[in-house]
């Protein structure tokens, strides 16, 4: 599953750049800490999803799609839809807004 994941980033980066690490490339023609971090958890991440999907379809699962994520790791992904939308503010911003 992985291996199918991988050559699809590579793939992906031949179509954008022209290399199979295209996807690591940032606008700035650099290699990229943070997109190789990005395409490793998302190849992390979807493998595991995919392969506990095809599992429960095997095991024939009357919804095999029907994964529970626990929240905490979709945060760790990036992912923060559930926080609220607008934190206080600041100290040092608060008295600006009170001037």
């Amino acid at each position: 599953m992985v291996a199918t994941l991988t050559a699809f980033l590579a793939a992906l980066g031949v179509t954008i750049t022209g290399s199979p690490l295209g996807v690591l490339i940032s606008e700035r023609n650099l290699m990229s800490l943070s997109r190789l971090q990005a395409a490793t958890w998302t190849l992390l991440v979807l493998s595991g999803y995919l392969t506990l999907a095809i599992l429960r379809v095997r095991e024939g699962v009357s919804s095999p799609l029907d994964i529970a994520i626990p929240p905490g790791a979709l945060v760790g992904h990036g992912h923060r839809h559930h926080l609220p939308a607008r934190h206080a503010p600041a100290p040092h911003q608060q008295a600006r807004e009170d001037a």
